[in-house]
């Protein structure tokens, strides 16, 4: 800003130089002596020149800062049609390309987790999935991972190809990634939050609907043996140690009333970074406190999907959980209650009740038998983990989230229209998706009024 400001201020001093300019403070000190009418000529001509000079500089810095904040660099978009034909473009009848663009976890591939995940065979839709950039240009649908190589985007884009946005992190964990996406890059959402053009939850729940064979059920018998062999009442792990949420200091706030078992690379907390440890604690355990780093609109992670190892979970607010469709009855929201005694006062009254403690566990009656697949993500709560292709659950093909770009895919070649996200900062980062610092302000009880100015009412 200096530099800009000496830079301007030399400017002016040349232009004074040139043009004769009377400063205006001589005017005023020699204000008693008459002023020639030469020089009442001059003078006016040269505030209109330096008022025009100083409207031409202001017009450029702000057109600069328009083109550097829009984008560090410039998408060429090319139009095929009749008179620019792109001969390396696939017709609409055939089979549409899905590329992933970058990483998601370590050195793999966006695409090749997907596919891992998902079974693209149980897809009523066919599409040719590849990683390979050389096919770039024929791809209808490129996913970005704006995480990663988010510096690394395309130059140059076919007008009828659909940019897909894909996170799986909060807000408050990505905001600082789109300075290099520029304003009407991307054409579709596909993310964790409802109101994405393809819903991309962490897990989700199943119903069987009568159709479900007797096995694909937990038996009653099942969940009682697991409840049964439950001797902890907490536990608690996670390796980021101060976050957003500050869920750190209601952790603290609540392990003063009862024993909370915390494991992780945070001080205080014992290691236990194997999937082995990671599953006897949840069997060990009645309660997971799934307190999230981030209080963002249906940011639900792999913290609350434990659940599937028969462990209830402990939310911050219920109020994250809207249009999930996920059951109000499985989980405890820490928002429900008042202070915190209030809240640990009610996890002993469901120890020493087995009753009602086994009501959170009735959605095993309804919805299919399922292991949440820990390993997938790239934030462990235990710390990072390298991939594993761990396919132990048998996912049905409506929750298919590649399936269902596949399909978009598919009706866009059809129709060849596409929608533009005019800026994905607006979208992904509003002033009431997210609450920050929201233990804090729940522990002051003052939670609710933050809701309804945030407008999570």
């Amino acid at each position: 800003m200096r530099s800009n400001t000496n830079s301007f201020r030399s400017m002016i001093m040349k232009f004074n130089k040139k043009f004769k300019y009377i400063p205006m403070q001589a005017i005023i000190s020699n204000s008693n002596k008459p002023m020639c009418k030469g020089c009442k000529k001059v003078y006016k001509l040269n505030c209109i020149k330096i008022f025009i000079a100083i409207f031409i500089v202001v017009l450029i810095y702000f057109i600069i800062a328009k083109k550097l904040n829009d984008s560090s660099f410039k998408i060429e978009n090319i139009t095929c049609n009749s008179y620019s034909p792109c001969y390396n473009l696939r017709s609409s009848k055939s089979m549409p390309i899905i590329l992933g663009w970058n990483n998601l976890v370590d050195n793999h591939n966006i695409m090749d987790i997907q596919t891992g995940l998902y079974n693209t065979d149980e897809c009523k839709y066919e599409c040719e999935y590849t990683t390979n950039k050389d096919l770039y240009m024929n791809a209808t649908a490129i996913i970005f991972h704006i995480r990663a190589e988010h510096k690394k985007l395309p130059k140059i884009r076919f007008s009828n190809q659909l940019y897909v946005f894909f996170l799986d992190e909060s807000p408050f964990y990505t905001w600082d990634y789109f300075k290099d996406v520029p304003n009407n890059f991307f054409n579709i959402t596909m993310t964790y939050r409802v109101d994405s053009d393809i819903y991309y939850p962490y897990d989700i729940f199943i119903p069987c609907n009568g159709k479900c064979h007797v096995d694909e059920y937990w038996s009653e018998k099942e969940v009682l043996e697991k409840v049964r062999r439950k001797n902890r009442l907490a536990m608690k792990a996670y390796s980021d140690c101060v976050t957003p949420s500050r869920r750190e200091n209601l952790v603290a706030e609540l392990g003063k009333l009862i024993k909370i078992d915390l494991y992780g690379n945070c001080p205080g907390t014992t290691k236990c970074d194997t999937s082995y440890c990671l599953n006897q604690e949840l069997a060990n355990h009645m309660f997971y406190m799934a307190f999230e780093n981030s209080v963002c609109k249906n940011y639900i992670t792999e913290k609350f999907w434990y659940l599937k190892h028969l462990i209830v979970p402990v939310v911050l607010s219920r109020r994250v959980f809207r249009q999930t469709k996920i059951p109000d009855n499985v989980y405890i929201a820490v928002d429900d209650f008042n202070t915190v005694e209030e809240l640990a006062e009610y996890l002993l009254y469901l120890q020493k009740n087995k009753t009602a403690y086994l009501k959170y566990f009735d959605w095993t009656k309804t919805y299919r038998k399922t292991t949440y697949r820990q390993g997938y993500y790239k934030y462990s709560p235990l710390g990072r983990q390298s991939y594993i292709n761990a396919l132990n659950a048998s996912y049905a093909p409506a929750y298919n989230p590649i399936c269902n770009l596949c399909e978009l895919a598919h009706k866009h070649n059809k129709k060849q229209q596409r929608h533009i996200i005019r800026n994905i900062w607006n979208y992904w980062i509003s002033k009431h998706i997210c609450i920050d610092n929201w233990s804090d302000i729940w522990l002051k009880g003052k939670i609710e009024k933050v809701y309804k100015r945030s407008k999570w009412q």
